[in-house]
Formats: C-alpha cells, structure tokens, sequence
C-alpha cells in the first residue's frame, strides 16, 4: 500500500515535471515560431530594402559573375532579370576597363563599400558615369562580393552645369564695369574683380585675405561707417552713397550696392559693388551751377520773362517783366496769364491759341499787342518755349520784347544795310565767299562781271576749284599756304579762267571765316584782276634784259650810278677802259677820285649836280687805275620810268687823240 503510495507520488511528480516540460517545449515554439517570425520579417525588409533601392544592387561570385540583382539594376543596364543574371563586371563597363578588371575579387580589390567613381556601359552601349561600391560578405557560409552601383548621369550634368554657372559668376565678376569685393562672413576679403584694382588702386595680392573694415580703403573719419554698413548687408541688400579712399589716399564718391550670398539657405559672405559717381557729382554740381545761373540769368535778363505751369498759371516773373508791365511777383504770382492781366480783349483767344502752340511744337514767336497795368497797349515781339524735364512738361517760358524802339532800330538798320549793299555790289574789287568745300555762297556784281557770267546765280554754288581754277592743282597750292600763312593770305598770285576758258591772272587778298563754335565755315577775300598788270611786268621784264644786253655788249664805256652818285653798275669797256673791275667799284662814289685826276674832282662833283636836270655833253680828262691821264667825250642823261628819276644817271665815257693829218673824233652812236 505504501509503495502503491509512492509510486502515485511518483507518478505525480513525473507527471508535474512532464508538464513543466511540455511547457517550456511549448514555450519553446513560441519563440522559435517568433525567431522564424523575425527571420520572415528581416528577409521581406531586406528584399524589400533590395528591391525599392534606386542604386544597382548586384550580388556576385568572387570571379565578378553576377548571381542576383535588383529591378533598379536591371533598369540601369537595360536588361531583363534572364538576361543580366550570369553576366559579368566586364560585361558592364567599356572595353578598355573591362582589361584592367581582376580575375579573382578578394578584399585588397573592394572599395570596402565606399563609393568610387567608374565608367559603366549599358546593353545598347551607352557609356555612362557611374559611382561603385563594393564589398566581401559571407552569405550562407560562401564568401560574395555585394555590389552597389550608382548612376550619377543626372549629377554629373548638374556639376557641368555648376561649373558652367560658377564659370559664367566668375566671368561676370571679373568683368563687370563696377568695382566688386566679395569677402566672407568674418568680413575677410576673398575676391576682387579688375575693376576693383582700377578704381582703388590695390591688386589682389595686397588685399586679399585682408579684412574689409581694416580700413584700407576708408577715410579717417568713415571707419565707424563701414563696419556699420558691413554688418547691414550681412542682413540684406543695401545701396548707399558714400566717401571710400583710393590706395593713393584720394577721396573718391562712390555709390555701394552690397548683399548677402545666400547657398542652401545659408549666407556664404557678402559681395559689394562700387560704382565711381566721380563725373555723376560733377554733373550735380554743374547741374546746381546751371540752376543757379539760370535763376540768375532769369532774374537778370534785360528782357521781361514770366514762367507759367502747364495751366499757364503764373508761377515767377522778373524785375524786367515788372517794370515793362507794373505788375510785382505778388500781384500775379498763381493767376492764370490768359484771363486778360496783360492782354486787351480781343487778343485773350489769341494768347490761348499761343499757349497751345507751344505745348504742342514746343516753341513759338509772334508780334503783337500786348497791355501794361495801367491799360497802355504797346507792340511786343514774344517768343515762347515749353520746359520739359525728364520728357515731362513743366511750364512754358515767354520772353516779351517791347518793340516800339526797335522798329525805329530796324528802319535804320534798313538804311545801313541798302548803304552797306551797295557797297558791296559796287565793290572796284570782286569780293567772294565759299564755304569749307570751295563752293561759292556769294559775290559781287564786280565779280560776276570778272569772271564773265550774267549773274550771281549762275556762280553762287558752283566749286572754286572745278570751274574757276584754270589748273586744279594750283588750288591745293594755294590751300597750303593759307594754312602755313594761319588763314591769312594777301596779295597771292594765282590763275583762275572766266566762263569761256580764258585765263585769268589774280591777285587774292582772303582769310577764313568762322561760324558761332569757332569753327572754319569758310573762306572770304577779294579778287583783284592783274591780268595786265602781268603783261606790262612781263613786257618791262623783256625791256630790263634788252637794256641790259644793250649796257653790257655797247662798244663804248658806260658806267650805272644812283641819285647820290654811287656806282650801281658798269660794263666791260668800262673795265677795258679804265682798269677797274665791277668788284672794285661797285658802291663807290663816282666823284670819289676813283677816276677824276686831282684837279677835276670839283668838275666831278659840279657834272653830277647838272647831269640830274636833263642831259650833259662834256670834253675833259679823267684818270686810268695806273694813273694815266686821258682824254673823254662825256655824255649823262637820266634814267626816268612813268615819269619819276629811277636809280640815278647813266654816263658815257668816249674818248679822242690826234693824228699827223689833223685831229680825229671817233664817231659814237648814242643809246
């Protein structure tokens, strides 16, 4: 009974200890169904991870045969799933590359899974940037090289396009026309463009990693300034004028548009422009000295002026306006001109329809009637001109002129000028006016009349140089001397034709003329006709040469002296005669004893006197260079042209001896 007992006992304790086993089995399940759970769960999220991925992901044999890839892969390739499984790295990359692969994968050939850049070929053969991932892992006890390939096709066009943009920046830096500092955001200079060097003066090895509020290219007194605009831009787009200083330490304006360089949401530092506004400040400033002396010449015109708006409401009148029509600035400053202030009833349409005008052409001049303050109506000249600013209409400007003087002015400026045109028409010489070209704008009857033409018409226009000059060439000459001579020419020769080719030899007396700019316009002169002046010349010139031809081959000694009795001139009989040679002689003093013996000088002297009231005929001596003593028939007579004694007198020395049958004069024929 009792061993019955405890094997009941027994049999419950096997059988607790049963169902302790039974639950840990169970519990057992449970967590080998859980680890299979987890396991499924892993696998469906790495095939997922596997599948989804955008990069290749291939799985491969050492030897670099492909033995699993992802739909991404199959993609990027251009192949089916059939197709690519088996194929082999070489098979993706360009022929070259696929020489240099190895044949067996191991570690020291893996990029340890980082991404290295490759060239990768597709079915078709396109050739593409890839970036390559590979690393050694153990898969079910085998060891087999994971592979992840990238395509960075997209990338590399987006850095091409980078590269180009950064390349068009710099380029558009480099060669802006404004000087450009770039400096990053502890305000260190990074970058300037040459316009930067031009304008300041620094190259960019000077400035260069130096920091923009140093003060190098401040004033003393701006330093405060420039780090208070630095840290302004940092926060935005700024534009500011100011005073920066030059490397020479000049001042110079400039006006500064700064920003921040934002990339990826983030300022990269600052760039700045600097415009020089050098000749900006001085247009300001002319332009202040323009007003200035506009207001001044407004106030201060000798003629009355009056500035309405577009409404012709009266907005400034001057000192002359007032004292030509007795109203003051106060009186009429803000009422409209045209409601009769300074016009009689009839002419109120009238300054209306000016007023028009002027808004519309932009300027107008009339002669009317016009009324002062106390009704007194007067003639006036006005003239009216619209003031546009920036191509918008401001007001009008009119001027009035009172013209009760002047009509009285213009009846007498009429008389001088029928005086003064009829002088010039009746002119003795031709006067003449052309312009830079040579062709003629006016000449005189006298003119018209020399060159053989009916009219000024038929001149007026006509080229100088193509129709009057009887060889074209010698209008270049005389060009040039007009300008060595500085446009002043008198008296110059040169030969012109009339309308029938005849030649015309004329004396021009002209000068340029200029028009307000002062610049030439023109010439101006008188032509003078010395046509015979040059036959009669030319007809004494013929006659000098006979005479001279007569005076050196006469037989007979002749001797030229001057009014004072000094030797001009003698001829070879003389030298024949006397011994002496025109060297010897020639300003001596012909009573000087050079050919009077001792005794016959005073003869000399009285021969001279007489011989200057009309001929002389003379028996005497006279001395030879030796000394000798000899006998002469003296013959004197004066030389005289257009009436007037030229030069002195003319002597002639004939000389006679005595012969065993009675004295003998050689006969002499006078000239």
């Amino acid at each position: 009974m009792k061993d019955k007992e405890k094997t009941k006992v027994q049999l419950q304790n096997e059988l607790t200890e049963l169902r302790q086993q039974i639950t840990k089995l169970q519990k057992s399940e449970i967590k080998h169904q859980q680890i299979e759970e987890t396991l499924r769960e892993n696998a469906e999220k790495y095939r997922n991870f596997f599948e989804t991925s955008t990069d290749c992901i291939f799985i491969e044999t050492l030897k670099g045969r492909v033995l699993e890839s992802n739909t991404a892969g199959e993609k990027m390739f251009g192949y089916n799933k059939k197709d690519i499984i088996g194929l082999t790295i070489a098979d993706l990359v360009p022929e070259e590359f696929a020489k240099k692969l190895p044949k067996i994968i191991t570690d020291k050939e893996t990029t340890n899974g980082i991404f290295m850049p490759r060239i990768s070929k597709k079915k078709d053969g396109t050739i593409f940037p890839t970036e390559i991932a590979t690393k050694i892992v153990n898969i079910r006890g085998k060891s087999q090289v994971i592979t992840y390939i990238r395509d960075i096709t997209k990338r590399k066009m987006a850095e091409k396009k980078l590269k180009k943009t950064r390349k068009m920046f710099s380029s558009l830096f480099n060669s802006g026309p404004e000087a450009a500092l770039y400096h990053n955001n502890e305000g260190r200079i990074i970058k300037i463009n040459p316009r930067f060097t031009e304008l300041f003066g620094y190259n960019p090895k000077e400035i260069i990693g130096k920091k923009i509020d140093a003060g190098m290219i401040y004033p003393a007194n701006k330093t405060k300034e420039g780090k208070t605009l630095t840290q302004k831009a940092s926060n935005g787009f700024l534009d500011y004028e100011t005073i920066r200083r030059k490397k020479d330490g000049t001042l110079v304006p400039v006006v500064i548009s700064s920003s921040p360089v934002i990339i990826d949401k983030k300022s990269q530092g600052t760039i700045g422009l600097y415009r020089d506004i050098t000749k900006r400040k001085k247009t300001e400033e002319a332009l202040k000295k323009s007003q200035k002396e506009f207001a001044g010449l407004f106030k201060n015109s000798p003629e009355a002026l009056v500035y309405i708006d577009e409404k012709s409401n009266i907005l400034n009148i001057n000192p002359r306006f007032t004292e030509l029509f007795g109203y003051t600035l106060d009186e009429i400053k803000g009422k409209n001109l045209d409601n009769g202030l300074i016009h009689s009833p009839e002419k109120i349409k009238e300054g209306k329809e000016l007023g028009r005008i002027a808004k519309s052409t932009g300027y107008f001049q009339k002669d009317t009637i016009r009324k002062k303050k106390d009704g007194t109506l007067f003639p006036v000249s006005i003239f009216g001109s619209r003031i546009t600013i920036d191509g918008q209409l401001k007001g009008i400007l009119i001027i009035y002129i009172n013209t009760t003087e002047r009509k009285n002015i213009l009846d007498k400026l009429r008389k001088s000028e029928e005086k003064y045109r009829k002088l010039f028409e009746n002119m003795p010489g031709a006067y003449y006016r052309t312009d830079k070209e040579g062709n003629f704008t006016m000449i005189n009857p006298e003119g018209v009349k020399l060159f053989g033409y009916k009219s000024s018409e038929d001149i007026i226009g006509k080229n100088i140089s193509h129709h009057f000059y009887f060889a074209p060439k010698g209008r270049k000459k005389y060009l040039k001397e007009l300008e060595k001579n500085n446009g002043n020419l008198k008296d110059f020769e040169i030969t012109l034709k009339k309308k029938d080719g005849s030649s015309l030899v004329i004396s021009d007396s002209s000068h340029y003329y200029y028009d307000k700019e002062g610049n030439i316009a023109g010439l101006e002169g008188i032509f003078v006709d010395i046509t015979e002046r040059k036959k009669t010349e030319e007809a004494l010139q013929t006659s000098q040469q006979e005479f001279s031809s007569l005076f050196k081959n006469n037989p007979e000694t002749l001797v030229y002296i001057d009014e004072k009795g000094t030797i001009v001139n003698i001829n070879p009989r003389f030298t024949e005669l006397f011994g002496y040679t025109l060297e010897e002689v020639k300003g001596k003093n012909i009573d000087s004893g050079i050919i009077h013996p001792s005794g016959k000088l005073e003869e000399g002297e009285i021969l001279t006197k007489k011989s200057l009231k009309g001929y002389l005929g003379f028996e005497t001596i006279r001395k030879k260079k030796d000394g000798t003593l000899f006998p002469v028939s003296l013959s004197i007579s004066n030389i005289e042209i257009d009436g007037k004694l030229r030069g002195g007198n003319r002597y002639l020395y004939r000389y006679y001896w005595t012969q065993k049958n009675g004295k003998r004069i050689r006969k002499i024929s006078s000239f």
